[in-house]
Order: structure tokens, then sequence, then C-alpha cells
């Protein structure tokens, strides 16, 4: 988003695309008072075959380079980012409907004509699709474990693709002669090398390859794939084939994510996508749409070819492939709406098409022809003088490129925490935005430099990494370091809230070895007596390993040993999926806040008394209320065994819709009895629901 500009904010919408011409992917200019927001387009030609057997393309995690590009102009450009305004100009322009101009972009210079239609001016739209609903779909191209493309398997639109490509067939049409620097974004026939065939495509990319043969980036619309073709196997659109809409639209899986185990970079795995290309190929599947998002659908994929339906969702998850994650609030956003034409849909038969946002900017294309006379002005201020008369001309400062899902850092030491934490302007990290805004857990960022402000009150880091987003990583990697660990709970001690870390406290006095850089912990996930014991056999392992003369004589083996040793219980405590819990700050800083009956020593921490000090002492834990736990444990197991058998009559006798139909044994909410039934079968609510039993005598 740019901010600040004057009144009549379209009028310098040259100007903006000017600014940043450097940058590919520019979709359009939305326009809202004095406000200007840009919007990027994903470049479809590094979705399918290259990505899928890369697996370095993920839609629901990544954001585009188009945008951190955009965002990071504002730290390496040398002067503020400025327009020049000039009254008399602006009412010129106005004057002229330079405005309607602006909203309806020419053709671009030396495009061909063909049956009274320019090349450029000849556009196919996607299929309409609805926002709520259970639809027959083929997948036609994965993209990743959790996107693909796909045809709605209707009878009306398979014959109306077989005409479309029976007419291709049987005419010859002829070669796409446009310059290369015009062929992006334009509509064309392109032959698919492993069929010969022409098909109806969209040129996204002309690149140059060895031997400076030109190649055209082409995406098949009508199946959802890409390939590299030559520009001589190009041909131009006729207008009768540009009648009907593109035939492919994309599908995401919703409620999951790439599993932290596998991908600790947020990415896809390659097995991941072989997973669900073989449960889809050849079959026709079902898919729940759980909202509509500019014609791209997000829901459950069903296969119901066998004796019983499988969630292919849930399938993913069970594999190890994915985790469960909540929904993008855009998502759910869309839902609510697609809801509500659901409710209405018997009264107004045409609400089909997907849930649209509602307009509250003016949207311009974004496109080189943008740059008309009065761009370079408004960039340099040099109007000419019979343009301006002797009205003044004026500079206005602009703010930003920002974005709301910028994520900020702070220093978790006692000193730094009321400092601003500012990364290097060279860094790759200086510009971090949320990818996932619905997840309220926080990430951690590593700096090998840490310098502080001479000017400002600020911190300077270099050199930083930005961790995996694992919740909890933060309280774990802290205990599993820190000198000194003492821990925190409710007041009724029923689970452990925090921690603080450091160097310890004077026993003599109480006071803090060193409070400038004590770390106060606040868990917003579940920490519990066992990660404590996984963390401490950790810390005894890398004593053995580097710390100890026996071990050193024991020889090379058994150090690999104990080095394989730390490293499972490292992933265990790392991988283990975590339960968010409500956070608890503690107010009462400090240390010595733990009453002595109530301090857990550490098994293992009496072999340590009377020798030499460890690398890493073990942590002591706090004596959680057990009988407390166990009354409240007994009630919630009653609790849930009802609600369980509630649910399985739901599931057996009910055909109808129920918005109530909720698991809390896995805190799954399910819309219909099918979707309940199918949940309850599932490998993982099976094991949990006999957990409920494990205790009961026969």
């Amino acid at each position: 988003m740019l901010s600040g500009f004057p009144p009549n904010s379209e009028l310098y919408a040259g100007a903006i695309v000017s600014l940043f011409s450097d940058i590919k992917g520019g979709k359009s200019l939305h326009f809202e008072g004095s406000k200007v927001f840009l919007e990027f387009e994903r470049n479809r030609a590094s979705q399918p075959q290259a990505q899928f057997k890369t697996s370095d393309f993920n839609f629901d995690s990544h954001v585009l380079d188009a945008v951190n590009l955009a965002l990071k102009k504002r730290h390496f450009r040398n002067k503020p980012l400025l327009v020049y305004t000039n009254e008399k100009a602006t009412r010129d322009l106005m004057a002229i409907g330079e405005l309607e101009r602006i909203k309806s972009i020419k053709s671009k210079p030396g495009a061909s004509v063909q049956d009274g239609l320019l090349l450029s001016q000849r556009k196919l739209v996607p299929i309409t699709l609805p926002s709520y609903g259970t639809h027959q779909i083929t997948v036609t191209e994965v993209i990743n474990a959790g996107s693909f493309w796909a045809h709605l398997s209707d009878a009306n639109i398979h014959a109306d693709l077989m005409e479309l490509m029976e007419s291709i067939r049987t005419s010859r049409y002829p070669p796409l002669l446009l310059p290369p620097g015009n062929m992006p974004g334009q509509y064309c026939l392109a032959k698919y090398a492993e069929d010969g065939l022409y098909y109806r495509a969209r040129i996204d990319n002309v690149v140059t390859i060895a031997d400076n043969m030109v190649q055209a980036q082409v995406w098949f619309v009508d199946y959802g794939n890409s390939e590299a073709v030559s520009l001589d196997d190009l041909c131009e659109l006729p207008t009768e084939l540009c009648r009907l809409p593109m035939m492919a639209f994309e599908c995401n899986l919703k409620g999951i994510k790439p599993n932290p185990a596998l991908s600790p970079d947020g990415k896809w795995t390659l097995d991941a996508a072989v997973c669900l290309q073989q449960l889809v190929a050849q079959k026709l599947m079902y898919f729940d749409v759980y909202s509509n998002m500019n014609n791209t659908l997000r829901g459950d994929l069903y296969d119901t070819t066998s004796h019983r339906d499988t969630l292919i969702n849930r399938v993913l998850v069970d594999e190890g492939f994915a985790v469960s994650c909540d929904e993008p609030a855009i998502s759910e956003l869309a839902h609510q709406r697609g809801t509500q034409l659901r409710s209405t849909a018997e009264k107004r038969q045409d609400l089909e098409g997907g849930v649209k946002e509602p307009v509250y900017t003016t949207a311009v294309p974004w496109s080189q022809e943008l740059r008309h006379m009065y761009t370079s002005m408004q960039l340099s201020g040099k109007y000419p003088k019979h343009i301006v008369g002797n009205t003044a001309i004026t500079p206005v400062i602009l703010k930003g490129p920002t974005s709301p899902y910028e994520v900020t850092f702070y220093s978790l030491t006692a000193i730094g925490s009321m400092c601003p934490v500012r990364v290097e302007k060279e860094s790759v990290n200086a510009i971090v935005v949320n990818s996932e805004p619905q997840d309220v857990h926080e990430r951690m960022m590593f700096a090998v430099q840490i310098l502080l402000s001479s000017n400002t009150n600020a911190i300077l880091v270099r050199d930083v990494t930005l961790m995996p987003n694992i919740h909890g990583l933060i309280h774990i990697l802290c205990i599993l370091f820190a000198p000194v660990v003492e821990m925190r709970t409710d007041e009724l001690r029923r689970q452990y809230t925090g921690a603080i870390c450091g160097l310890g406290f004077d026993p003599a006095t109480g006071a803090s070895l060193c409070p400038d850089h004590d770390i106060e912990l606040t868990f917003d996930t579940l920490f519990t007596q066992q990660d404590l014991k996984l963390i401490n056999g950790i810390r005894r392992a890398i004593c053995l390993a580097i710390g100890s003369e026996v071990v050193s004589q024991w020889g090379e083996s058994a150090t690999k040993q104990i080095q394989e040793k730390a490293r499972e219980l490292l992933r265990e405590v790392l991988l283990k999926p975590r339960e968010s819990v409500t956070l608890h700050p503690h107010h009462d800083r400090g240390w010595n806040q733990v009453a002595p009956e109530h301090i857990l020593v550490s098994e293992e921490q009496g072999e340590e008394e009377g020798g030499p000090l460890p690398l890493y002492p073990l942590h002591n834990g706090i004596v959680i209320a057990e009988q407390m736990l166990d009354k409240h444990k007994s009630t919630r197991v009653m609790y849930l065994r009802v609600k369980m058998k509630e649910l399985h009559r739901l599931a057996s006798l009910s055909r109808t819709a129920n918005d109530h139909l909720l698991c809390e044994l896995c805190n799954i909410k399910c819309r219909n009895p099918q979707e309940l039934l199918l949940h309850l079968q599932e490998k993982m609510h099976t094991i949990k629901e006999s957990e409920l039993y494990v205790d009961d005598t026969v």
C-alpha cells in the first residue's frame, strides 16, 4: 500500500507503474482516497509440472516474491518517494476524460487485427463457480498436496469442451506474430508436446534459453498445466473460440498445511504431491465447497469410489504429510457470506458465481500502457509552461510501500524488551510478511550480531535466520539452552504457564545474577512434565557427549550413540503436536517464586551432586496438583463419553444439515451428518475415542 496521494489519485496510475516497473507480476491498482493498493498476480507458469518436481511452491503459506520486492523498495531508495502535482494540469486531465481512458487501457502498439477485434482484446473469462454445496469434479492437474486444478463433471460442460477441441483440431489458424515483449498476458493456441495437439493457452512469460532459442511459458487454461513452448508452436486465438470460459478452476484443500516434521520451510514435499496424485488419478471425486475466493475453491475432497467415503484431507494427515490448521481469515469471511447466500438460495436463483468482496475501491489494470505523457511530469515535476500556466507545482511525499501483514520483532531479554528491533536492510529477512495471519502463535528469529543504535533507542540485528513456524519452539529452545530455568504455574498449580530463564539468583539475597538478560516466557501451548523430562534428557546427553571425561574414554562410537539419542529426544519434543492454551502472564517477575515444598527435583539431579559442575545442569520442575488433575480428568472423560454417544447417534440417524456437529474430542466441526460419520471413522479419532475407555475394568 502507498498512501499520501493528492485528490484524484487514479490520475497517477502511470507514475505508480513506472515506480514499480522493475517488478514483474503486477495485476492491478486499487485506489481508495489518498491510498493506492498494489495487487500482484501469481505466476501460474511456476506452479504445475516444474514445481511439482521440486515442490517449491505452496499457495497457502508463502508470500509472492513480487510483494517482498515491492516492500523492500522502502529500504533501498535513496530519496523520498514522491510525485509532483499541479492543479491546472489535473483539471485538464479531468476535462479530457483522462480518468476514463486510464480505466479502459488501449491495446498495445503493433497488435494485429483479425475479425475486427484486436488480439490483445481477446480475453477469456473464468468459469462461473458456486460458493457452496458438494460437486462432482475430475482432477486435471496436481500443483502440490494442497492445491490442484479440476473440471466440473457436468455433461453439458463436457460436451462444450469436446466441441471446442474438435473445432481446434479440424481448423487451421495463423501463427502468432507478436513481438516477444508484447506476448506476456496474451491468449493464444499453443501446442502440447505430449500429444501434438493445440489447446487454448495464456502466455505467462517469454524466456531465452541456450543457443538464443526463445520459448514461451504458457498456461493451458482448460486443464491447468503449464509448459515451455517454442514461439513457432503458437497460433492466434480466433474470436469464436473466446466464447467458452476457461474450463479449469483451482481448488485448495481446507484445514491442512505441510507437516513441520517433513517440511520445516512450510513447503509441500514431493512425496506428498505424489500421494495426492495417486489418490485422485482416474477418479470422479466430490468436492465440498467451504469458500469461494476469487474463483478459487477451498473445501474437502472426497473419494466415494470404495464402499466407504474417504476424506482426502484427512488421509494426508493420517499419512503424516499434513497437519490440521485453522482456515485463513479471508476464507472464513467468504464462507460466512456463502452461508448467507445458501440460506436465501430458494428465493434468489441467480446467486452462483462465488462470493465477491464488496467494492470500496476503484480498480485499474496494471499495464505498461499507463505510462502516458503525464507520467514523467508527475515524477520529475517538469511540466511544460503551456500546460501549467502560472499555478504552482507541488511535491507530494508518499508513504510506503507497507503491508498490514508485515511482522515486527521484539527482544526476549529484559533489557531489550522495551526497545524496537530493526533488521539490517541488506538482510533477506529485512521484510517479513506473515503468510498465516490466522495463526496467533509467535515465531522466533535468531541473529548473529546484535547492536544498539547510537542515534535511537533501537536494537539493530544482522545475519538473521527466521525459524520454522513450529508452535512452542521459542519456549522449548529457551528452556533447552538456558543455564538456569525456574518454571511458572497458575495459582492452583494445574499446569505450567511459563518460565524465567537466565543465570539464576543469589541464594543469600534472592536477587537475579544478571537481571538485564533474564528472559520471561509465557506459554501459548501446553507444556507438560514429560516435555521437561525430554529437555533434561537432551541436556544430560549433551553433557555426556562433550563434557564427560568418562565418555570420552569409551570411544567415538559411544559418543555417536549419545548424539543420536539426543537427536531422537529433540525431534520428539519439537515435533510433538501441541495444544493451544490461554495465556497466563506472570505479573510477579523475578526469581525464587516457587515454595521449596513445591519444587520437583529432576530424577537424575542427585547423580550430579558432589561431582564437577555440569555444562547444562538439569532443570527442576514444579509439583503439579495431580489429585485435582485426576478429578478434572475423570469428569472430563465421563462428559466426552456422553458426547461421543450423541455424535454417533446423530451420524447414523440424522440426514439433515446441522451446524452444531462439533467433535469436542478432536475440536473439529462438521457441517453435516455425512461429514461427521467420516470423521468418526478416521484413524486419529478412533484412537482418541478408545483412550476414553482405557481405564475401565472388565
